[in-house]
């Protein structure tokens, strides 16, 4: 007769990252918080840019301030507004405030956004394969920043441990996602507030998976 305990084991998750199972699960969820998200989104693709393509007097001075400071609050409102998305999917409560609660763990969120840019930009010159690699691998730690306690480089672990055997299909996921933001882009250019608002909220869902797939 079998031990008892075999008898109650519980079959491992296995996430399904399918692109139809992300953007059925992701569809009803956008339309709920439909304003709130494409707000809080437009705001976020606004400081972004404005800290990535700086305008300044031609002096030259304000395009190296602007970036720097681009580049130091990016990851802080990438781990917020990746946040939100991932508290939609959960049905926690969200708001607008939610995109800067990521200046509360603005080291850890620095320092990953940071670490996993500069790797990525070294993979990318290495014949951009490997950037494309080190990009899908890490690609979870932003929302690890808000999920979990970790350090910087056990973050970074930890994203590229969950990845692990689903790299290609986060690849092709990122490619249809790309290709979704494009076609607002095209969509007389105000489309990519509705495609990038979702194609985050689509990203979410697959972190959530993966989540799942490593409790």
């Amino acid at each position: 007769m079998e031990p008892q305990s075999d008898l109650y084991t519980e079959e491992p998750y296995i996430p399904d990252l399918s692109i139809g199972h992300l953007f059925s699960r992701s569809w009803p969820l956008f339309k709920e918080h439909l304003w709130l998200l494409v707000g809080t989104f437009a705001l976020y693709a606004l400081a972004v840019s404005i800290g990535s393509n700086p305008i300044t007097d031609g002096s030259g001075m304000g395009d190296g301030v602007l970036s720097i400071i681009g580049f130091v609050i990016t990851g802080p409102l990438t781990a917020g507004i990746y946040w939100m998305m991932l508290k939609v999917h959960r049905h926690e409560p969200i708001e607008f405030g939610d995109l800067f609660v990521g200046f509360n763990e603005f080291g850890r969120a620095f320092g990953v956004y940071a670490i996993s840019a500069i790797a990525t930009g070294l993979g990318l010159i290495l014949l951009i394969v490997p950037g494309i690699i080190i990009a899908v691998g890490l690609w979870p730690a932003m929302y690890l920043v808000m999920d979990d306690d970790r350090g910087v480089m056990d973050t970074l672990q930890e994203a590229w441990a969950m990845t692990s055997g689903y790299r290609l299909q986060l690849f092709l996921l990122g490619v249809a996602l790309a290709f979704l933001v494009l076609l607002g882009i095209l969509a007389l250019f105000i489309g990519i507030f509705f495609t990038g608002t979702f194609a985050l909220l689509v990203g979410a869902a697959a972190y959530e998976e993966l989540s799942l797939g490593t409790a």
